[in-house]
Order: structure tokens, then C-alpha cells, then sequence
């Protein structure tokens, strides 16, 4: 207390201390007023905003998405002040970026600042051609399609949907901005992993990689039911096994390039392809499709059995009928062939 007093003594006998500590004192107050206007600022946005800034981007052109997508003021020039202060006007970092709902504005420009992208979720599903894959990817990242498959054709010259050995349909966690061949080489990190798992099983298939999955790929275009795929595995692994030709409709329509024929014709089954095992024996060269996992572990664990051939059931049900003889498959598929031509399906 004795100090305060003198001090207060101090300041009242004495003009220059106090006037300094008159400056001092609005100094402070001055701070705080500049702290609670620029660092308490939030975001206007009420939902979660995406921000996707383009490396080609400036300063202004993110200022004028952040106010496009209501997440800063058009009004307001507080934005521009602290990415001044912030030097983020001059370092700019591509990136897709999610605003949160009232988010300090400080913190969002320091994020931006700093590149810290929010991940995205990148759903891969089982997809048939290269043509169809591709878009369903990019669309979710920066980079285009002719990005990917420039980087498919370099490792996969001769036949691009050998890529599908290196795929396993799950969902990854990457960032917008990746480069297609770091995205390639994750996805087959990843694959990695599941053979690895798997290794046994691949032994014990008497196939290897490619094989198993250009097999599967045949299996995933016959049927959608998981319950039958081993058995239909077992049944092209017999064909194999007897070095007879696996007459594969899937294939002929990946020949024509045409998965939405619905019945294979005699002129769909001369289509002159190393696809075509109508009239090639053993596997394509390449998978048919990107299959399911579930379709590859069932393809891994391919029912040993004796049947030779199968059918479509004729009552559309989606399973299928199975034959060791080709006396019970022609009667199955006479059944089938009547229910297509009641149902007028050319």
C-alpha cells in the first residue's frame, strides 16, 4: 500500500510520469480494443464451407470466394487487415479447406496461411472401364483425368486396367491437392496390405495377383450375389483346369466395349479381342472391371467342386443354375433363352 502511495504521490508532483503513464495506460487500452475487434471476429457462415483454392489463385480471388460462399462480409475489410498483418496476402497455399460455422477469423487465416488442409474422404467403388473410373475420382480432387491416366498409362502401358491389381475398394482419407502418382502409390500401399494379408490364400489359389483379381473381376460382372460368387469362381477355375475356353459373356461385352447389352448375340461373340474368351482360352490379360472386395476374398476362396457350367436362372432371380454336363447346361439354358424371348429381351 505505502508503494501504491507513493507512487500515486510520484504521479501527482511529477507532469512527465504522468503524462507517460497516461500513454502507457491507453496504450493498453488500445490493444485491447484492437485484440477484441480483430482476434474475437468470426466467420458468418452457419454451416460448414468448402474452400477450394487453386495454386494459380491470389489474395483476391480467395477474398472473393470467402464472401461468394458467405463466409466473411463483402462490408467488412477486416479480413484484408489481419492477412496483412498475418503476411497471408503474399503467401498464398492451395488446398481445400472446410470453414466451420463461426470460425475465428484469426485462426482460419492462420490455417490458411499454414496449409492445413481438412482431408478428403475418397470413396472408391467397384467401376468397370478406365473411362468410367477415372471421373469418379478426380471429381472429389484437383487434379483432372488426363492427370490420372497419363500416370495409369505410364505404369500400366499395354493394358491400363492391370491398375486394378493395385485397388482395393475402400474408402481413403487423402488431400485435395495430391498428385497422381503419390494417390497411385497409396492405393497400392494399401492393396499391399490386403495381399499381404491374404497371402496364404493366394498360395493356396495356385494364382497369382493379377490372375486372382482378372478372375474376380469376370466373377463381379456375373453376379451381385455374394453367396454364389465362390461357387462361380470354382466353376471358371475347372474351365481353367481343363484348358477350356471360360465363354464369359462379361468379357465379350467389355470386348465391345458395351457392359448395357443384355443378351449376347453370335455376332457379339466373334468380336475380334484378347478379351473375348469365346474365342481366346484362359484369362484376359487384364481385369474386366475393379471388383468388390468381398468379390476377391470369395474369388481367394473358390469353391472346389465339379461343375463345369452355369446358367442364368429363368426366373430372373439373379442366381444361377449349375451343371457338371453340357446335356443339363444346354437344358438350362433352353429355360433361360424361353424366358428371355416371353419377356421380348433381344
Amino acid at each position: 500500500m505505502k508503494n501504491i502511495s507513493n507512487f500515486a504521490k510520484l504521479l501527482k508532483e511529477n507532469k512527465k510520469i504522468r503524462i507517460v503513464f497516461i500513454l502507457i495506460c491507453g496504450l493498453i487500452l488500445l490493444l485491447i480494443i484492437i485484440f477484441a475487434v480483430l482476434f474475437t471476429k468470426t466467420t458468418i457462415n452457419t454451416t460448414e464451407k468448402e474452400v477450394l483454392i487453386y495454386p494459380t489463385n491470389d489474395f483476391k480471388q480467395v477474398q472473393k470466394q470467402l464472401i461468394d460462399k458467405n463466409i466473411v462480409p463483402k462490408s467488412s475489410s477486416m479480413f484484408a487487415l489481419q492477412s496483412k498483418m498475418l503476411s497471408y496476402t503474399k503467401h498464398i497455399k492451395p488446398g481445400r479447406y472446410v470453414i466451420k460455422p463461426h470460425s475465428s477469423i484469426f485462426t482460419m487465416i492462420r490455417r490458411l496461411r499454414s496449409g492445413n488442409q481438412t482431408p478428403v474422404k475418397l470413396v472408391i467403388n467397384s467401376g468397370r472401364t478406365i473411362e468410367d473410373f477415372l471421373p469418379r475420382v478426380t471429381k472429389h480432387l484437383m487434379m483432372t483425368d488426363d492427370d490420372l491416366l497419363n500416370e495409369i498409362n505410364k505404369r500400366y502401358p499395354q493394358y491400363p486396367t492391370q491398375i486394378y491389381k493395385d485397388i482395393i475398394p475402400d474408402t481413403y482419407e487423402v488431400f485435395w491437392t495430391i498428385s497422381a502418382e503419390k494417390l497411385l502409390d497409396k492405393l497400392k500401399s494399401e492393396a499391399d496390405k490386403f495381399w499381404k494379408t491374404n497371402d496364404r490364400l493366394l498360395k493356396q489359389s495356385g494364382y497369382n495377383r493379377l490372375e486372382i483379381v482378372t478372375l474376380a473381376s469376370i466373377v463381379n460382372e456375373e453376379t451381385n450375389k455374394d453367396d454364389e460368387k465362390s461357387k462361380i469362381a470354382g466353376v471358371y477355375v475347372n474351365r481353367l483346369k481343363a484348358s477350356m475356353p471360360l465363354q464369359a459373356d462379361p468379357t465379350v461385352k467389355f470386348a465391345v466395349g458395351d457392359f448395357s447389352i443384355k443378351r449376347i448375340t453370335h455376332e457379339h461373340l466373334q468380336t475380334p479381342s484378347p478379351f473375348n474368351t469365346y474365342l481366346q482360352t484362359g484369362l484376359p490379360p487384364a481385369p474386366i472391371c475393379l471388383p468388390t472386395k468381398q468379390t476377391l476374398e470369395q474369388t481367394l476362396k473358390y469353391e472346389r467342386h465339379s461343375y463345369i457350367y452355369f446358367c442364368a436362372k429363368e426366373d430372373f432371380s439373379g442366381y444361377h443354375n449349375f451343371a457338371t454336363n453340357s446335356r443339363d447346361h444346354i437344358n438350362n439354358a433352353n429355360r433361360y433363352r424361353r424366358a428371355l424371348n416371353e419377356r421380348g429381351i433381344k
